[in-house]
């Protein structure tokens, strides 16, 4: 899962501005500033067990405080903008990264290595914008 500042669609491959990973053993990931993932202090979430996620991101801070069922269990620094050159030349312009400071989609895929018969299903998703 990722939070983005533009559409982000196939081929391109990008862990967006803020970005967290379930792996399959249950271990909630997070990215780092360098890109690599770090475990969150979350436990280990089985599968079939609902919880709730909560991203409080401050573009300005350039951070987000990731909650899993409420309590914090991470915080996730801002990634840098994409450059711009490393994107294919056939790329509509909606999916090219905009200029944009904020935050504009949530950005969900499977990461299996094969085909994923088991999914991921969302309840629901709410977001509450402050100025």
């Amino acid at each position: 899962m990722c939070l983005n500042d533009y559409q982000s669609l196939p081929p391109v491959v990008r862990k967006g501005r803020f970005g967290v990973r379930l792996a399959g053993d249950g271990v909630l990931y997070y990215v780092q500033g360098d890109g690599e993932d770090a475990p969150t202090d979350a436990p280990r979430i089985p599968p079939g067990k609902w919880f709730h996620l909560t991203f409080l991101w401050d573009c300005t801070a350039k951070q987000c405080v990731l909650k899993v069922d409420g309590k914090p269990v991470a915080i996730l620094p801002q990634l840098p903008a994409p450059d711009l050159a490393q994107y294919p030349p056939n790329l509509a312009d909606g999916q090219r990264p905009s200029e944009a400071p904020g935050i504009c989609y949530l950005r969900l895929w499977s990461t299996a290595d094969k085909a994923d018969t088991a999914g991921m299903m969302i309840e629901s998703f709410q977001a509450c914008l402050e100025p």
